[in-house]
């Protein structure tokens, strides 16, 4: 009896086997309202609309960070408010400003901290390698004992002398600028300033 059952059901799945697929129906999916076809779509078709959607995207992305560079390169410029413009030297319609790349680099090497405007009291004293050349730091950063004769650089600059003094200033000083800011010290020196 159960050997009989077996070989219906087994050659009833031999039929359905034989038979040709029956194509499938859409699917659909219809509330009270609307009603939307969900269609197949090929490989190409998929990487095209990927594709377009990217580039899209890019530009879109693109445009909103344009917009922000200029808004925030405006910022910066305002703050702190300053009396140099920097741009009046330079010919913006010839050589346009790259806002994106002002302002990136900005926030990457400062983050977000603000210029100060008020003035760094400076003080001098007797350089140990060249006889005559007053060395200049920030106020209260010369306590060193070999330091000789410090005083503030006011001081100095409001002293009657025959010939104006030379004021070389150099920063984040490299050998290049080192060569260049003591050969006008020598200069200077050799001139009576």
């Amino acid at each position: 009896f159960s050997s009989y059952y077996y070989d219906r059901r087994l050659s009833t799945v031999h039929k359905i086997q034989r038979q040709a697929p029956r194509p499938q129906p859409e699917k659909t999916c219809s509330n009270t309202a609307t009603s939307h076809t969900f269609v197949t779509m090929e490989g190409w078709e998929i990487f095209l609309s990927v594709s377009a959607g990217t580039v899209v995207a890019g530009y879109a992305a693109n445009y909103a960070f344009k917009v922000w560079a200029k808004m925030a390169y405006k910022e910066l410029l305002q703050n702190p408010a300053t009396s140099c413009d920097i741009d009046a030297f330079v010919d913006t319609e010839r050589n346009p400003v790259n806002y994106g790349k002002v302002v990136m680099a900005h926030k990457l090497r400062l983050g977000s901290r603000i210029p100060r405007t008020d003035s760094i009291p400076l003080e001098t004293h007797e350089s140990s390698h060249v006889p005559g050349l007053l060395v200049t730091r920030k106020t209260g950063t010369s306590s060193d004992p070999s330091y000789k004769n410090v005083t503030s650089i006011e001081e100095i600059l409001s002293q009657k002398s025959k010939k104006t003094p030379v004021v070389v200033a150099t920063i984040r000083m490299g050998f290049g600028h080192h060569r260049i800011a003591y050969s006008t010290c020598s200069w200077a020196l050799k001139m009576g300033h």
